[in-house]
């Protein structure tokens, strides 16, 4: 019998059970590890896959706790946050495939410098989507350029993330377009929740605008509230829904303008009851700022609440249009006036088809079971040609 490929699931810190949801069936065809430091960002105990931890000097961006090997935690933190890992290529030795993501870390490396030690193919998913980010920096240029050297594919998540790889020098024959995946089938319509409508104090036939996410300003927030103070003063029965951690002051400005009986702060959800959120919505609202060394790249939230039948209004940063695919839904980042003018067309459009709408596109493009049948025929065709 033949044996099962091995592939290697590298993500850093940034190891998450959301993602993971598309790799998890594919074990039935693979033997597949996620390698993880031993500080990680979220919690990976519901993951399905089976895992191996490394310590890492600062993985997670959390600060190293030992004195075992300080000198390269103050070397990641001079050339970037890279998350180093200890005896990871030794640790690779063995699989057939190692899929990373993003280029610039030092586990990308690792896994670069694995492919030329032991062969086995090198699979990127690029989320990345600024060309050259921090590539003034020897070593992230550096381990880019070697990740870029031996990746065998680049699976990139945007337009953006596709033209960021073009202009660096990827030939397009090594790029493949797949979006990023939600559960479709947790996040789906569903009535409203009328008890919990009502502990937050939104009444029932009120028109509800959502923000889920960091409330911060970096993140627009303050652009939504502007637009929203404008709007409520002519349309008593909007109200905007807030969830998520409060890192900048919100409630205190919410307060002094006089609106906390119309906006309403959840504070922090789990992933499992945001469905619930998402469904008191009668628009969700995405209003990211592009900042020097970031912007939007795929903005979950969108997805989760397009598949609840969610209609999304977004800025027009990053890949947000892109992801909403409906341009009169898009309005110009950090402008309250546009925001203002495409927040209330849509008020005073019938909104039914369009959560029809959104629904099908979030099944037929952002499914995690459509990431799965993707990556089952990618590991395939660099696998099994070998």
């Amino acid at each position: 019998m033949r044996r099962k490929h091995r592939i290697a699931i590298l993500r850093g810190p940034l190891l998450n059970p959301f993602e993971m949801q598309s790799y998890e069936p594919l074990q039935n065809e693979f033997e597949i590890t996620a390698i993880k430091p031993h500080i990680t960002q979220f919690n990976t105990e519901s993951i399905k896959i089976p895992q191996q931890t490394l310590w890492c000097p600062i993985s997670g961006k959390i600060a190293f706790e030992r004195t075992k090997r300080k000198w390269q935690a103050v070397k990641d933190r001079l050339q970037g946050d890279t998350f180093s890992f200890c005896g990871l290529r030794d640790r690779l030795k063995g699989f057939d495939l190692y899929h990373i993501k993003d280029q610039s870390f030092c586990f990308s490396f690792e896994a670069a410098l694995a492919k030329r030690q032991y062969g086995g193919k090198l699979v990127v998913t690029q989320l990345e989507n600024i060309p050259f980010l921090n590539e003034e920096k020897f070593m992230e240029r550096h381990i880019k350029k070697t990740v870029r050297e031996n990746a065998d594919l680049f699976l990139a998540a945007s337009e953006g993330a596709k033209h960021t790889l073009l202009q660096e020098g990827v030939p397009e024959t090594k790029i493949r377009r797949i979006a990023n995946s939600i559960d479709t089938e947790h996040f789906k319509p569903g009535p409203r929740d009328l008890k919990l409508a009502s502990s937050l104090g939104i009444s029932p036939r009120s028109f509800t605008l959502a923000y889920i996410g960091r409330l911060a300003r970096s993140k627009g927030v303050y652009t939504l509230l502007e637009a929203f103070q404008r709007m409520s003063r002519k349309d008593p029965s909007l109200h905007l829904l807030l969830v998520g951690h409060d890192e900048e002051g919100i409630e205190s400005w919410v307060k002094s303008s006089g609106l906390q009986t119309k906006v309403h702060m959840a504070g922090w959800v789990s992933y499992k009851d945001t469905v619930l959120y998402y469904r008191l919505a009668d628009l969700l609202v995405l209003p990211s700022l592009t900042r020097k060394r970031w912007k939007e790249q795929f903005g979950y939230v969108m997805a989760e609440a397009m598949a609840c039948g969610i209609p999304v209004v977004g800025s027009d940063s990053g890949a947000i249009p892109e992801v909403i695919g409906r341009p009169e839904m898009i309005f110009k980042e950090g402008s309250v006036e546009s925001l203002q003018q495409v927040l209330e067309a849509q008020r005073n459009r019938t909104l039914g088809p369009v959560k029809k709408w959104v629904r099908s596109r979030a099944v037929n493009l952002y499914s995690s079971k459509t990431l799965t049948k993707f990556l089952r025929k990618t590991y395939h065709e660099l696998l099994d040609r070998t």
